[in-house]
This record gives structure tokens, sequence and C-alpha cells, in this order.
């Protein structure tokens, strides 16, 4: 499984729940929901996809399919859009 880190030239900032993002290569801002937030706060911590669905799936009511899907989607975006890098 792959490993993600945080393009360097991006920039984050936790604002209440949600994490916001500028990514300095192209001027655009992100906002990343309540799963996004989680996701990369521990992706940034060096956990895996499986260690943070564990954890996403003991503190929310979701299935284990529909938190896959939005987990994937959320990797997908975040890697076209050079905010993470695959290590």
């Amino acid at each position: 499984m792959s490993k993600y880190k945080l393009n360097e030239s991006v920039l984050q900032e936790k604002v209440g729940e949600e994490i916001i993002i500028v990514n300095l290569n192209n001027d655009k801002m992100y906002e990343l929901n309540t799963t996004g937030t989680i996701l990369l706060q521990k992706i940034l911590e060096g956990k895996t996809i499986n260690e943070i669905k564990k954890i996403i799936l003991g503190q929310y009511d979701v299935e284990e399919s529909t938190l896959t899907n939005e987990i994937d989607k959320i990797i997908k975006d975040l890697l076209n859009e050079g905010i993470l890098l695959t290590t």
C-alpha cells in the first residue's frame, strides 16, 4: 500500500474542524471536509490507509465500503491537484 506525504509547495491550516489548503504552485485554495481533514492529519502522522479507516470507523457511523470509496476519491483528488505525493 502506498504511503503519502504533503507536497512542500502546499500550506495547510486547520480552521475549526476542517483544513484549508493552499497550493503555492497553482495558487488554488481547497477546503477538506471532516473525513478529508482526518485523513490528511493521519497521513501526516504516518498512519496507513487501513489504520486511518479503522480510526474513522471507530468514530463515525459509516459503512466501510462508503468510507473506502470516499477515502479513495479524496486521495485521488489530492494526488491529482499535487497536494499529496506518493513516497
